[in-house]
C-alpha cells in the first residue's frame, strides 16, 4: 500500500504543482481511505522525506560501494541523472522544519561505515566515523550542488571519482 500512496504521490507531483496536491487527493486516486496514508506517513512532508531518503540511498549505496568495487561509481551518478527531475523537485520541496539532509547524513554516514570497514578493516574506530561521516557529507553536498548547476553526468562522474581517488588514498595512509 505504502508504494502505492507513494507512486500516486509522484504522478500526482509530476501533473501538477505541490501546492495543490493534498493527502485527500492522493487517496481518493489511490482508491483509499484517507487514514492509511497516516499509517505509512505523518503529513506530505513525511511523504517527501520518505521517498527522496529511499531514491538517494539507492544513489548512495551505489557510491558506498566503490570502496569496494570502483565500477559501481558510473551506476551511481547515471543513477542521480535519471531521476534527475523527480529528486530535485523532492529536494526543493523539502520545508524548513524537514531536515532530511541530517537524516540521511546519518544514514550515509552508517553505510559508508560499513562499506570503508571491509576494504580497510584494520581502520581504528575514531578514523573511521570521521572518514565515514567525510565521504557522506561530501557526496549529500555533491548532489544538492548538482540540482543547482547545469552540468553533464561526465561532469559529476570526473569529480566524485576525484573525490573518492582522494579520500581512498588518505584513508589507506591511516590504515
Amino acid at each position: 500500500m505504502e508504494d502505492r500512496i507513494i507512486a500516486v504521490f509522484l504522478a500526482e507531483l509530476a501533473a501538477k504543482p505541490f501546492s495543490q496536491i493534498s493527502i485527500s487527493s492522493i487517496m481518493k486516486r489511490a482508491g483509499l481511505p484517507r487514514t492509511e496514508f497516516y499509517l505509512f506517513f505523518d503529513n506530505l512532508d513525511d511523504c517527501i522525506t520518505t521517498i527522496l531518503a529511499t531514491r538517494l540511498r539507492t544513489v548512495f549505496e551505489s557510491l558506498t560501494d566503490v570502496f569496494i568495487d570502483d565500477k559501481t561509481l558510473v551506476a551511481g551518478v547515471q543513477f542521480v541523472m535519471s531521476g534527475q527531475d523527480t529528486i530535485e523537485k523532492l529536494w526543493k520541496l523539502q520545508t524548513s522544519h524537514t531536515d532530511v539532509f541530517a537524516q540521511l547524513k546519518e544514514q550515509f554516514t552508517k553505510l559508508a561505515e560499513t562499506s570503508i570497514a571491509q576494504k580497510w578493516p584494520t581502520l581504528n574506530g575514531t578514523d573511521l566515523s570521521y572518514f565515514s561521516q567525510y565521504y557522506a557529507v561530501s557526496i549529500l553536498n555533491m548532489i544538492e550542488w548538482y540540482f543547482d548547476h547545469d552540468v553533464s553526468a561526465r561532469y559529476v562522474s570526473t569529480r566524485v571519482a576525484a573525490l573518492y581517488q582522494g579520500l581512498f588514498t588518505t584513508i589507506a595512509n591511516f590504515a
